[in-house]
């Protein structure tokens, strides 16, 4: 096998996972008919995503944002940090509130975990002849045309 049948090979299994976990908005619901699970599409969708953010990094460090000019003038990780007073504030707020965070996702998750269903919604009314749905004119017609 030359190079070029090689990365033609890994670049289409490359692609095929792409399209299966994560392409072009399907996301992993392609794998639900054969998983049976959500849980197993939003795991997948979580870790291709953490998967993409670390790649991003990894292949960018030390640097946050290259320069196209000249090597110099790129924002490392050193020159982007705040100054140590900032960073204890910002994690003493984050060991606060993200728990606050994360105990209220769950509680909403707790609230709304049932699904709706075609039962649980109430049958609309039969229309009729009136814009009202069978009910007579409404009180602004009422007090336009002087009827009680």
């Amino acid at each position: 096998m030359n190079l070029a049948t090689f990365w033609f090979i890994l670049i289409a299994i490359l692609w095929t996972g792409y399209f299966v976990l994560e392409g072009f908005d399907s996301g992993v619901g392609i794998l639900l008919p054969f998983l049976g699970r959500e849980g197993w599409a939003f795991a997948g969708t979580a870790v291709t995503i953490a998967l993409a953010v670390e790649t991003l990094f990894g292949d960018l460090w030390p640097n946050v944002l290259p320069a196209t000019t000249r090597a110099a003038y790129s924002l490392t990780v050193d020159n982007a940090s705040s100054a140590h007073y900032a960073l204890l504030v910002m994690t003493w707020v984050a060991l606060i509130f993200t728990p606050v965070v994360l105990l209220y996702q769950g509680w909403t998750y707790w609230v709304f975990r049932k699904r709706l269903t075609r039962s649980d919604i109430p049958a609309a009314p039969a229309p009729s002849g009136t814009p009202s749905g069978g009910r007579g004119p409404g009180p602004q017609v009422q007090a336009i045309h002087g009827e009680s």
